[in-house]
This record gives structure tokens, C-alpha cells and sequence, in this order.
């Protein structure tokens, strides 16, 4: 399997993970400025902006995280930035863990076993305000209508 198909297998089971947990998720395809986002998702009023790394012998390294954070910049205060690898085992180097750790924003680094349970864990510090991630979503479509943007339920 090439690291294309790879990569979308990976994105479609943590997609399919997330809607088993009961966390909405879409599918996100821009060319650039996405910040290698490769799902948006809602759950408790919290937006959250995923990135799959399915590449072995490929970390989540510090620059991941920083491009990370830059994009959530740009987002509601309740958002929460995901990083969801095969296994947690050896796939975030320190640096990245020290970044995401000391991160102003609430960034999450976890594995396709525990990613539901973690963004329940981490969602709970944010005031639940499903319409307004609801409306946040969709503006985002609309501005993104020159992309590929799809609701995958």
C-alpha cells in the first residue's frame, strides 16, 4: 500500500472510531492552509481539529505542533487540536510531548485505541456550546466551498 492509501485508511478508521464515539466528525481536503488538519470534528461544543499520522518510523516532531497551534489561532478558544497516531509507542518525540504539553492550547496526542476517550477527558474543562460550534462548522464550509469539504455521516 502506497503512503497515500495508507495515509487515507488511517484518516477513514479514526474517522469511523470517532463516529462510533459518537463525535461528528468531517473530512477536511484543502490544498494549503490546513495545517495538515485532516478531520474537523464537534463534540461537547468543543471544535476539534485532527491530524492522522499513519507513516511508521515517521514521529509527531515539534514543528508538527507548532503548525498545529498556529492553525487553531485562527479558531474559537474551545477548540481542541488532535494528534492521533497508529500507537502511541515511540510515535511523539519529546520535544513534541514538551510543546503540546506547555502549549497555550489544549492539544491532545494519543493513539486510534484511546482517542475517543481522550477527547472526552479533555473536553470537559470547556463550557458546552454545541450551536455555536454547530454555526463555526458551517460558515467553515461555506468559506470552503472551493475545496473539498465533506460531511461524512
Amino acid at each position: 500500500m502506497n503512503f497515500v492509501a495508507r495515509g487515507n485508511n488511517f484518516e477513514n478508521q479514526v474517522e469511523s472510531i470517532l463516529r462510533n464515539g459518537n463525535i461528528e466528525t468531517y473530512k477536511i481536503r484543502l490544498s494549503n492552509g490546513d495545517g495538515g488538519v485532516d478531520l474537523m470534528g464537534n463534540y461537547g461544543g468543543n471544535l476539534l481539529l485532527i491530524q492522522c499520522k499513519s507513516s511508521p518510523g515517521n514521529k509527531v516532531t515539534k514543528a508538527n505542533v507548532r503548525e498545529l497551534k498556529g492553525v487553531m489561532s485562527k479558531y474559537p478558544v474551545n477548540t481542541i487540536g488532535v494528534f492521533v497516531v497508529p500507537s502511541k509507542t515511540e510515535n511523539y518525540t519529546r520535544r513534541a510531548i514538551e510543546e503540546a504539553r506547555n502549549s497555550k492550547f489544549k492539544i491532545i496526542l494519543t493513539d486510534k485505541s484511546n482517542i475517543c476517550n481522550e477527547i472526552e477527558i479533555h473536553s470537559e474543562d470547556y463550557v458546552e456550546n454545541d450551536n455555536y460550534i454547530q454555526f463555526h462548522v458551517q460558515n467553515i464550509q461555506g468559506e470552503l466551498k472551493d475545496h473539498s469539504f465533506e460531511n461524512l455521516d
